[in-house]
């Protein structure tokens, strides 16, 4: 792992990042095990408040911070971080990503991965937040939640790029 701040986003062949509302029927076995691989070394995630309602963070082991405009009524908004049980440790906050990404690496420390959607990652994209952006291409076709990464090639650039049964694999680096 390499930077504070860490980034994984999954992008089909016809610039989808999503299948029926979800990255997981996109994923396949190479992207799952890498995907797992960089997320045991995250100390948090970031996510936005859509991948938090459409993907499934219920079980996530490690401390999760979601900025939303639309949190949930429990638990209540903007508690500190607290061990609780077998509860995942969860933190809503109404704020931009790149505040809820400054909290989450103040609060735990670094590395921290984001697995925040197109939206989410276009604003720290163009922000430069992100230290390595680990980005996965795979030959199927998504249906929603398309990415242009024409502002990826603009501030970043291509560091590695590797090909496992038909699926791309490549880390980008700022500029």
């Amino acid at each position: 792992m390499d930077g504070k701040i860490l980034a994984n986003l999954l992008v089909a062949a016809n610039g989808a990042t999503t299948q029926a509302g979800r990255s997981a029927p996109l994923s396949p076995p190479d992207d799952r095990r890498r995907f797992h691989a960089i997320r045991s070394q995250a100390k948090a995630i970031v996510i936005g408040g859509n991948t938090f309602r459409n993907e499934p963070y219920s079980r996530t082991p490690i401390p999760l911070y979601v900025a939303t405009s639309h949190p949930p009524l429990d638990p209540p908004l903007d508690p500190p971080l607290q061990e609780s049980g077998s509860t995942p440790l969860r933190c809503f906050l109404i704020k931009a990503p790149t505040e809820v990404v400054d909290r989450a690496l103040t609060e735990q420390g670094a590395p921290i991965l984001v697995e925040g959607g197109v939206r989410f990652l276009t604003t720290l994209i163009e922000k430069k937040v992100i230290d390595t952006f680990y980005l996965t291409r795979v030959p199927k076709r998504g249906d929603g939640n398309f990415f242009d990464d024409s502002l990826l090639n603009e501030r970043y650039s291509l560091a590695h790029s590797e090909v496992e049964n038909d699926t791309i694999f490549e880390v980008w680096k700022p500029r």
